[in-house]
């Protein structure tokens, strides 16, 4: 079992992750935003794909005898950055107000 995974955009999403739910199997996408499922058991499944900057997904999907593919395509969601504060002279301050230099 296997397929794309995808941005509204048809664009691959390479290192998106894809879980079959409730068991532990877990896959990333390839840069062509591939991904491949070796020896599901037939019967009904759910996978949940998930990606930075993207809302998870979860789809409902039978596994039958033979070659099963499915595509996913994955909306893209607003990232909130928080700001950070740092406590480097025993006080709260900004980081542009800190006289080191700080690296991430």
């Amino acid at each position: 079992m296997g397929g794309k995974i995808l941005d509204r955009s048809s664009n691959p999403l390479p290192g998106a992750t894809v879980l079959i739910v409730g068991t532990r199997n877990g896959v990333n996408s390839n840069e062509s935003g591939d991904y491949f499922f070796n020896q599901i058991p037939n019967g009904k499944i759910k996978i949940q794909v998930s990606f930075v900057g993207f809302q998870t997904k979860i789809v409902d999907f039978e596994i039958q005898s033979g070659n099963n593919a499915l595509d996913i395509m994955l909306e893209s969601e607003t990232v909130k950055l928080e700001a950070v504060s740092v406590t480097a002279q025993k006080r709260e301050q900004q980081i542009i107000d800190v006289p080191i230099t700080m690296t991430f």
